[in-house]
């Protein structure tokens, strides 16, 4: 289990209930601009409020707060980091099932940072999510009792390069039980 951002939480805090049960499992998947489609933007039919109306492929890095996804996320073992590539991801609406959900995009600025310092950005995200939605918290955990963290990154390069510094954090459920449903996010 990954531990959180500044150490242990205090005795008895939120926080420390979320994490002693398993919470962030993080995959930090490093993306990059691979492919015309991606730089000519979000091809994702939308509404008007910006909802995925239709099945499609999109670029982890075009992936919007609120948007539900399906991605082949591997469980971490142990402490260890699962780093894999990822060029595209494919959205749903989230009435369909999906494992994953984007829940914030962090923009960070400076050096490019490290697994660590992106993992404790999202983790701390998802922990303040899950207290301010304990009802929502509770109904994803009787699908995924340790469900976690996903973060898409972009590369080095593209950082360097493109000044492309947008993290994408995402929840993500582990195993063959799927959502069907729109957590909130806080906007």
């Amino acid at each position: 289990m990954y531990p959180p951002p500044g150490g242990p939480p205090k005795r008895g805090s939120r926080a420390k209930t979320l994490l002693v049960i398993g919470l962030l499992i993080a995959v930090v998947t490093p993306i990059g601009l691979v492919g015309n489609w991606m730089l000519t933007g979000d091809m994702t039919e939308r509404d008007d409020e910006g909802n995925v109306l239709a099945e499609g492929e999109t670029s982890a890095l075009h992936l919007r707060q609120g948007d539900c996804y399906r991605e082949k996320a591997k469980e971490p073992d142990g402490d260890e980091t699962t780093v894999t590539g990822v060029e595209a991801v494919t959205v749903v609406p989230c009435d369909k099932p999906h494992s994953a959900q984007v829940m914030q995009r962090i923009t960070m600025s400076g050096k490019y940072p490290s697994d660590k310092q992106v993992m404790d950005r999202c983790a701390e995200a998802i922990v303040i999510w899950a207290e301010r939605h304990p009802a929502a918290d509770r109904k994803l955990r009787k699908v995924d009792a340790e469900y976690g963290a996903q973060t898409f990154m972009p590369t080095r390069r593209s950082w360097e390069s493109l000044d492309d510094n947008a993290i994408v954090c995402g929840i993500v459920v582990f195993g063959k039980k799927k959502l069907t449903w729109q957590l909130p996010v806080d906007k």
